[in-house]
């Protein structure tokens, strides 16, 4: 091989290199599946089986499934709030806000009524439940129920995570996600703040407003609040 040909294969071998390095890791598929089973206390999520601090249950009055509120939040990346004066829960992810009050069948969805064919209650346990086919499908995911094997499965086509704001800091300084997560992160502060990393920001977040944004690419992310010099963050994707 000649020097020029020499040459011109190791610029074609570097040109592939810095190719591969600027292609974006992307996660195709990721989602969670949620199975719960009614009187029982375990649940599998990803077929991973999770301790419940109480079951699902079917209030009978009212032929509706009912799931333990903190539980199906979590577990599906959605903030989850209790306002104890008012008897309200609010779910939030960064494009939507429900709101249910116990023992009543109007909540609103992005400040609209709207009127449930059930109520949330809280139990015996002092554990508050919630309609799962409402709460699910108002979030974006499905519900299937198995009759047979009395069972609920709650399928959402995303992975999430939830990052507090408060007292002028993020509650997790790292968070290791895979890529095709989403965060959503949560103004709990009384102060006024924001979310800002490479390629998004989510402008000012009043207390009680949401900002989520989905890591399609493998990395270590810088993420800040550009208003307090100090509050910031990494989010590293796999």
């Amino acid at each position: 091989m000649s020097i020029r040909q020499r040459l011109r294969a190791a610029c074609v071998c570097a040109l592939l290199a810095l190719t591969a390095l600027a292609v974006p890791v992307h996660a195709d598929g990721l989602s969670t599946t949620i199975v719960l089973r009614i009187d029982q206390s375990t649940a599998a999520v990803n077929s991973a089986d999770v301790a419940l601090d109480t079951a699902p249950t079917i209030v009978a009055a009212e032929g509706r499934t009912y799931v333990p509120v903190r539980f199906i939040a979590e577990n599906l990346g959605v903030y989850v709030g209790w306002d104890g004066n008012q008897q309200k829960i609010t779910f939030l992810t960064g494009d939507t806000r429900i709101e249910l009050f116990i023992g009543q069948r109007t909540a609103k969805v992005n400040g609209k009524g709207v009127t449930l064919d059930a109520s949330p209650f809280i139990n015996a346990d002092n554990r508050t439940l919630v309609p799962v086919r409402f709460i699910s499908e108002q979030l974006g995911a499905s519900v299937a129920w198995d009759g047979d094997a009395r069972a609920v499965t709650v399928t959402a086509p995303w992975a999430g995570k939830v990052v507090l704001l408060k007292d002028t800091r993020f509650d997790a300084s790292t968070l290791t996600v895979d890529a095709g997560t989403r965060v959503t992160w949560v103004n709990t502060d009384q102060l006024l703040h924001d979310v800002t990393g490479p390629g998004f920001s989510s402008g000012l977040l009043s207390p009680g407003d949401a900002f989520a944004y989905t890591f399609a690419s493998a990395g270590t992310y810088h993420v800040e609040c550009s208003l307090h010099p100090g509050m910031e963050s990494q989010v590293v994707v796999r």
